[in-house]
């Protein structure tokens, strides 16, 4: 269920970037800094 929620949550914030943005590079840096913040939060769900 975790990885359902991260896959959707993640597919979203990168279809919702791309509509708003042409700059490739605005687009990958957003993608990654939500990513990693996702990565982080679940990380620390799933060890405390």
């Amino acid at each position: 269920m975790a990885s359902f929620i991260f896959i959707a949550y993640t597919g979203w914030i990168y279809w919702y970037i791309k509509q708003t943005t042409q700059d490739n590079d605005f687009l990958l840096y957003a993608y990654a800094v939500w990513n990693a913040g996702l990565v982080s939060a679940v990380i620390s769900l799933l060890l405390f």
